[in-house]
């Protein structure tokens, strides 16, 4: 697992330069505080995979954590009013059981993860988005 960015979750969106590698998914990492009301699933707004200007993915994160909890098992989620938020989802890249097929970046490339969670904004009073390569 490599890491690629870590964006302060103050920002309300991140426009993360993937670098070059071969990927399998994605993994995205919201630890914070949240403030007086429970950050939700859906308030972490949606995920956006762009090559060469492209869209290639789009997908809500509360729908990313019912796709994980469907293929991979239960996926962290907790977040408690005036306390502590852990969410986690797995955006995938490749075909499971297919090892040879990945996302390739190269050099030359322009590939990007655009991440929404202005919804949070309001609602996180602290936290840091970790965005990791696998």
């Amino acid at each position: 697992m490599r890491l690629i960015s870590q964006v302060n979750m103050g920002n309300l969106t991140a426009n993360v330069k993937i670098p070059a590698g071969n990927y399998k998914e994605f993994v995205l990492h919201f630890p914070g505080t949240n403030g007086a009301t429970a950050v939700t699933a859906a308030d972490l707004g949606s995920i956006r995979l762009t090559y060469q200007g492209r869209q290639v993915q789009f997908v809500s994160f509360d729908r990313l954590q019912s796709i994980n909890n469907m293929k991979g098992g239960a996926v962290l989620f907790n977040s408690t009013a005036s306390g502590s938020l852990e969410a986690v989802a797995f955006l995938p890249q490749a075909i499971p059981g297919d090892l040879l097929n990945v996302l390739h970046v190269s050099n030359s490339d322009n590939a990007y993860l655009e991440l929404n969670y202005s919804q949070a904004g309001g609602l996180v009073s602290s936290g840091t988005l970790t965005v990791y390569g696998v």
